[in-house]
């Protein structure tokens, strides 16, 4: 595009002049408007001076028809790369995109894969399908900016209009990106909402294996209820106990159900808090609610079976203290016919007797009045003896049928009174099952064996106590899930089991996706590798408008080192520009005419100033900076920058890298300055002779020179020999040397002594 910019400027300059040419010729303006419509025969023009200017001019107007062909073609041709450079922005993310696409796939394969198992599912593949979905919406961010920078850059060119094909091509690849995102957006909230739902999914899951206890248990219940519960005398037996045993258990998971679901739902009112108006909680919390409930008042129907079961019991034990005072009722009965029999026997033979005793009176003469008269009063008082008798047998009857009605009252109200009491009633009850854990796991096992039906594991670890626990069951209150009971042990159990498949999906959906994660960074292209930034080479700051148009300003003043096509390509690039907003700028301030007019100064940011616009201002090296500002540094490779204005400067130092003093700083400044000042003030002072002509050479230009007068030497050979062996003469050499450059003392020498 740069290059063609140019042809363009070259055609428009090819066309300004042959017009220029043309009106140059002479030929008037009429003749000029007949030679544009090609509405002259030049052979049948006969004045020769005519007929030459209008092929002069004709000529020159052709030509310069052909140069403005020329530049709608060119500008076709920008307009054509310029789509091409927008579309180039898709082929540039789309590889990133294919291969999260292909994570997306693998992950979502694998929770396939996992129900295909028989596992729920993993929150691990929800989790990292939301990495790679938000990794997405990064790329198809970074996209979006590409092509609406593209865009921009297209439209200010001026090059695509708004409503042509190429526009509209544009807003539609623009559009199908915003709705990438959406699309990426929103699958980042289904996924946070899936593994909400597959965490209550086993929640449910878990709470449903617990209900799977009392389902057993109702069925253990209905296999007893055809037994005998209690024996002839209203005593329960064992299969009456194991009865209770159950409902005792039932009334244990139900409330441990009952404070499970409180836990989940005082959770899901925290979140709630957060997101007052999400529905799906909301109905989630209801629906837990319904669950509490049923599970409260199905704790509340185990507690009354039980209430019930012993009710049976004592009517079972009225019935039969009934019957035993009805049979001693009838033996008392049957006793008093047994004494009026007797009695009228008695009457009878008494009367017989009188009758012979009267008889065997009358045998003599002798006078009985007084014998009749102690007669008389010996039969009355008998009679009279008899009368109290009876009345005491019958006084005796009444009594102990009262005494045995006012038994059975008592014993009733006895029984009774227990169950006005429900919690203590509960609290006597549990003891009893406890007392009778190992009879009623019996009594279980034995119903069971009678219909060939297997007792689960969760049930028989409540009844055989595998958990070690101490009780079976407990009255509920607080710290009911705490409690050390079978039953609680057994729930637990479930709660683990949940856990452990929880954990088992986890670890195989871990493995799969970190693995899929590794194979495909791994086949990803070596050209794009992920290269972290480092503190060695910080990035570029962000170029400004006023940046922008102080480059623009520069490009077209001229000799501010920006070069032409791609040296100026490359160059603003270089210096973090976007070479084509750059030129489109610039394109921008030709076709309004503020530069070639002067009008441009105050006109963009301000700009009255273009020598900080310079590509290269301190490529060529300054001393000292004129004036406080932000400058352009290393355009041409890392430049050392020397602020003596600052008492320190923080920097990023790599591992390997060496800190020189501010005074070897400085010796090194002032060695590359002026190599020659500095080593005849540094290395050629302290004894050595100034009065000889210097011969010393750094990079083919004379420094200085060092005679040494050396009187006592005869063999030069020998000479260097022994120098090159001795240590300490090469350590003055370096302390005279390196060492004044590193910032040592030049006394340093004087410290070697032969």
């Amino acid at each position: 595009m740069a290059l063609l910019s140019e042809k363009i400027e070259l055609q428009n300059q090819a066309y300004s002049q042959y017009m220029a040419q043309a009106n140059s010729v002479g030929l008037s303006g009429e003749w000029q408007e007949k030679v544009k419509n090609g509405s002259i025969e030049l052979s049948k023009i006969t004045d020769e001076d005519l007929a030459d200017k209008i092929k002069d001019f004709q000529d020159f107007y052709e030509k310069a028809i052909e140069a403005k062909d020329a530049i709608a073609d060119l500008h076709e041709e920008i307009a054509k790369l310029y789509k091409d450079k927008f579309n180039n922005v898709s082929d540039k993310y789309e590889g990133d995109l294919a291969l999260l696409g292909h994570l997306t796939n693998v992950y979502k394969t694998g929770m396939d894969t996992l129900q295909a198992q028989g596992y729920k599912g993993s929150t691990i593949y929800y989790k990292a399908l939301q990495k790679a979905e938000t990794e997405s919406i990064g790329v198809l961010k970074e996209e979006l900016k590409s092509m609406i920078d593209a865009y921009s850059a297209a439209m200010n060119s001026g090059e695509i209009e708004k409503g042509s094909s190429a526009w509209y091509d544009m807003q539609k690849a623009i559009n199908s990106v915003k709705e990438s995102i959406q699309d990426a957006e929103l699958s980042l909230l289904q996924y946070e909402k899936s593994m909400r739902e597959l965490n209550w999914e086993y929640f449910d899951y878990m709470e449903d294996r617990i209900s799977n206890i009392t389902d057993e248990a109702d069925f253990l219940i209905d296999l007893m209820a055809n037994g005998k519960l209690f024996d002839d005398k209203g005593q329960m037996t064992d299969t009456g106990m194991a009865t209770m045993g159950l409902h005792g258990q039932n009334y244990n998971v139900d409330m441990a159900q009952a404070d499970q679901y409180a836990k989940a739902i005082k959770e899901l009112n925290a979140e709630i808090a957060k997101d007052p108006y999400n529905t799906d909680l909301i109905e989630r919390r209801q629906e837990l609610l319904e669950l509490q409930r049923k599970s409260i008042l199905a704790a509340e129907d185990e507690k009354q079976a039980m209430i019930d079961l012993v009710k049976d019991g004592i009517e079972a034990q009225l019935d039969s203290l009934k019957d035993l005072i009805d049979a001693y009722t009838d033996s008392l009965d049957s006793a008093k016919d047994l004494y009026d029999y007797q009695k009228k026997v008695k009457e009878q033979s008494d009367e017989i007797a009188s009758l012979q005793k009267q008889l065997s009176a009358y045998a003599g003469d002798n006078s009985e009045e007084t014998k009749a008269t102690i007669q008389k009063i010996q039969v009355d008082l008998s009679k009279a003896m008899e009368e109290l008798q009876e009345t005491e047998y019958d006084r005796y009857i009444t009594d102990q049928k009262k005494l045995l009605d006012d038994l059975y009252n008592e014993y009733e109200l006895s029984l009774n009174a227990r169950l006005d009491n429900v919690d203590a009633f509960l609290s006597d009850m549990i003891d009893s099952i406890n007392a009778n854990s190992s009879s009623i796991s019996d009594t279980i096992q034995q119903e069971c064996a009678n219909v060939g039906y297997t007792l689960s594991e969760t049930m028989n670890s409540i009844w055989t106590n595998e958990g070690g626990a101490f009780t079976v069951i407990s009255k509920y209150g607080e710290q009911f899930l705490s409690q050390n009971t079978s039953t609680l042990n057994a729930i637990l159990g479930i709660k683990a089991y949940t856990d452990a498949l929880i954990a088992k999906a986890d670890a195989e959906a871990k493995a799969k996706a970190e693995a899929t994660k590794k194979q495909t960074e791994a086949s990803k292209p070596a050209s794009q590798p992920s290269k972290p930034s480092t503190p060695s080479t910080p990035s570029k700051p962000a170029r400004t408008d006023k940046d922008y148009y102080g480059v623009a300003l520069a490009i077209w003043n001229g000799n501010y080192g920006w070069g032409t096509g791609n040296t100026r390509v490359s160059r603003l690039q270089a210096k973090g520009f976007d070479a084509n907003r750059v030129q489109s700028i610039v394109n921008q301030m030709g076709r309004e005419g503020y530069v070639r007019s002067g009008a441009w100064v105050g006109r963009y940011q301000g700009i009255r100033d273009l020598s900080p616009y310079h590509y290269n201002k301190y490529a060529v090296g300054l001393k000292n900076a004129p004036k406080a500002e932000n400058a352009w540094v290393n355009e041409l490779g890392n430049e050392s920058i020397i602020k003596p204005s600052e008492n320190a400067i923080v920097t990023h130092i790599a591992k390997g890298d060496s800190v020189l003093t501010a005074d070897a700083t400085r010796n090194i400044w002032d060695m590359a300055s002026d190599p020659s000042d500095f080593i005849s003030k540094n290395l050629f002072s302290n004894g050595v002779r100034s009065d000889v002509e210097p011969r010393v050479y750094v990079d083919n230009r004379k420094i200085g020179e060092v005679e040494f007068n050396l009187p006592n030497v005869l063999n030069y050979e020998d000479f260097m020999r022994r120098m090159q062996r001795d240590n300490k003469f090469e350590g003055m050499i370096q302390d005279m040397t390196i060492g004044i450059v590193a910032g040592k003392s030049s006394l340093a020498k004087n410290k070697y002594r032969w």
